[in-house]
């Protein structure tokens, strides 16, 4: 028999990183792509966005229900966007160990002892908070 918890964190490790921009200025992305460790099966994409003038700021995780993906998507301002990219880049000539991150959401989600999550339609949640764990060595 399962027994069900709530939760407000997500836990993930990267397992690789895209940085995409163009030479207009109309995007800069850091697209990181994440190994879920609290949730059974599931995969994770995160979007940190470079604000841009008379954009609109998105904040927001999607779950979806009938694969086991998610997706965030955060806008950052210049300086916070500069800081998490510079972070990955110097991290990047290491590689030795893997970047951990916690990613905090307003709503809780039941996962089971297992690690299952509970949904049965997708959900759209707002993003509270990430920690990245960056291992030195």
């Amino acid at each position: 028999m399962s027994e069900w918890s709530q939760t407000k964190s997500i836990e993930m490790l990267v397992s690789r990183v895209e940085h995409s921009l163009n030479i207009n200025n109309t995007y800069n992305n850091l697209t990181i792509f994440c190994d879920l460790l609290n949730i059974a099966r599931g995969r994770c994409e995160i979007i940190f966005k470079k604000a841009i003038i008379g954009q609109e700021k998105e904040n927001n995780l999607f779950i979806s229900s009938k694969k086991p993906i998610m997706k965030a998507i955060k806008t950052l301002d210049n300086k916070e966007y500069d800081q998490i990219t510079s972070n990955i880049y110097n991290y990047s000539s290491f590689k030795i160990k893997k970047i951990k991150i916690m990613l905090f959401i307003e709503n809780p989600i039941a996962i089971n002892n297992l690690g299952f999550l509970n949904i049965e339609k997708d959900l759209n949640i707002k993003v509270l908070d990430f920690n990245f764990s960056i291992p030195i060595f």
